[in-house]
């Protein structure tokens, strides 16, 4: 009897029904996503439930599910990202909203109701299960840390479930406030996004399926994928010229930063957000099919010897003055692209050589870390450089626009992150600490095991005979300050390992004769207690806002 397919489209709060069971084939790779990938959901969601018109619709993407003999309920063959994803954030909302009537709404997309033993509408492979279980399914788990002992000893993936709990949590308030905000989001994810699902009632045909559909799929690069339909659309007799100066961009760039290069285009030409392939908004926006020259001659081609003055900056070199490339380097380290359009219309406007420019690229240095370091959203972080692209265009200069200044809440929010009890875990921690250095002294470069190292200065498991525990008494008070941006500073893997979990008077040498500025700073403190962290918290948080003239 042949197998059976079915395929239907259905809401967030049907897929996870009461019935609904979910399965991980325990050779399913490991959950790779992170800060990153689910800020931006995060914020495309939030985007997309705050249009006006009740009928707006989010979609989620395409799931395979397969059914076996003997077996409960879906294997997931493709799809257990987002699954798993789904059940992190139910589980926050869940407990953001302790004895609420939310919470009891999310907690039926998470378990059973009234099922014995107790069970969970995702089965996760047996390694991950116990893991999932005790830090995001059971009630409360999304505030349950990892005992410090164990935390060196978890998995990249228990590491990113982690990672991206702790961030959802700290984007939708802390259980005190954000309650109208989590209840607009669970309503939104019940009723309005949806996915699509292949159901099979064979699990060798569903993987069968879903890899035929892999590997017929036709993978070209951003870049090339863009050039073939660019070129495709144009007049034949300009084709031939337009494939040349094409190439040159790219040999000048490389394939990669090419295509970036296309996105920053289209941002710069449209002026608003578009989510189509670019090469469609490409073709679309500057009507292709009857001029290439315009946009070949006045966009790709000047943009790219733009970017190329951007690359040259970061690595140290090129016509920008050096306070100018000093701002696209700091910009580098915290963000690869999203300050980019901004930047490719200064230099289209203003030249590489304008007085104003290093006051410019101080300001969107600061504008962009600070955004970075409250956490906003990435779609209001791409509208904001839109609005500085058209204060570029609109305003005489850096000092007169509205769109680079910090207002209070973006400066209260960076502020709240910076002093945060987790900020070691933190995406932006390393680049912080690097750029704490280097107005220290010196650049110490990026974070990388075999040559610099993040120090808990007060370890995270000192053992009992340390002293250590005259100042912090419980486990509890070294949680509560170990990760904390003062408690933090540079060492070589060497070092490192002979610091291990010593005493401050043995320690503080090992930092003092240190190579790296942070280190030798840390050690002008006579005594590491509890004061002296949260008071070397403040000093540092003072030295990143003068360098950005934010005194106040």
């Amino acid at each position: 009897m042949p197998s059976l397919i079915s395929v239907r489209v259905c809401t967030i709060g049907e897929l996870f029904s009461q019935s609904a069971h979910f399965r991980l084939p325990w050779f399913q790779r490991a959950y790779a996503w992170q800060t990153r990938q689910v800020a931006r959901l995060l914020g495309d969601l939030l985007e997309a439930m705050s249009k006006p018109g009740a009928g707006s619709e989010f979609l989620l993407g395409t799931l395979y599910f397969a059914t076996a003999e003997g077996q409960p309920g879906f294997a997931i063959v493709n799809g257990h990202q987002r699954i798993l994803k789904l059940t992190i954030l139910f589980a926050v909302l869940r407990d953001l909203d302790v004895d609420g009537p939310l919470s009891l709404q999310v907690a039926g997309l998470i378990s059973v109701e009234g099922a014995t033993p107790h069970r969970y509408k995702l089965s996760p492979q047996p390694r991950l299960a116990e893991f999932l279980r005790v830090h995001v399914q059971d009630a409360g788990a999304t505030m349950v840390e990892p005992m410090d002992d164990a935390e060196d000893d978890l998995s990249d993936c228990e590491r990113n479930i982690l990672e991206v709990r702790d961030f959802i949590r700290s984007r939708l308030g802390d259980g005190k406030s954000g309650a109208e905000l989590r209840a607009k989001l669970f309503e939104f994810l019940s009723h309005r996004c949806r996915v699509v699902v292949h159901e099979f009632d064979d699990e060798a045909e569903a993987w069968r399926a879903f890899n035929v559909e892999s590997d017929t799929t036709v993978e070209l690069d951003m870049a090339a994928d863009a050039k073939a339909t660019i070129l495709a659309v144009m007049a034949p007799e300009e084709r031939l010229a337009a494939s040349r100066k094409w190439e040159a961009c790219e040999h000048k760039l490389g394939p990669a930063r090419l295509g970036d290069l296309l996105l920053h285009i289209r941002t710069l030409k449209s002026r608003k957000r578009l989510d189509n392939p670019v090469q469609n908004d490409i073709c679309m926006l500057f009507a292709l099919d009857r001029d290439a020259s315009a946009f070949m001659d006045g966009w790709l081609v000047p943009s790219a010897n733009h970017y190329a003055v951007l690359e040259a900056a970061i690595g140290g070199r090129g016509p920008l003055p050096e306070d100018a490339r000093d701002g696209v380097v700091h910009l580098s380290w915290i963000d690869g692209s999203l300050w980019r359009p901004a930047a490719l219309r200064w230099i289209e406007t203003r030249g590489t050589s304008h007085s104003d420019g290093p006051l410019f690229f101080r300001r969107l240095e600061r504008l962009v870390w600070m955004m970075r370091l409250a956490g906003i959203d990435p779609p209001l972080q791409r509208s904001r450089m839109i609005a500085v692209a058209n204060d570029i265009d609109d305003v005489s200069g850096p000092e007169d626009m509205r769109s680079l200044e910090i207002e209070a809440a973006l400066r209260r929010d960076a502020t709240m992150n910076l002093r945060a009890q987790n900020f070691c875990k933190k995406a932006h921690a390393p680049a912080v600490l690097r750029r704490l250095s280097k107005l220290l002294g010196s650049d110490p470069g990026p974070v990388h095991k075999e040559t610099l190292t993040i120090e808990h200065v007060l370890p995270r498991n000192p053992p009992r005979n340390r002293n250590w525990w005259v100042h912090f008494k419980t486990k509890n008070s070294i949680a509560e300050h170990m990760h904390r941006l003062g408690n933090l500073t540079f060492l070589s893997q060497s070092d490192n390992q002979l610091a291990e979990t010593h005493d401050w008077p043995d320690k503080r040498p090992i930092l003092e004769r240190s190579a790296f500025t942070l280190s030798q700073q840390a050690a002008e403190t006579p005594e590491w207690n509890r004061q002296a962290i949260l008071s070397r918290t403040e000093v540092l948080i003072k030295i990143l806002f003068k360098a950005w003239d934010l005194t106040d």
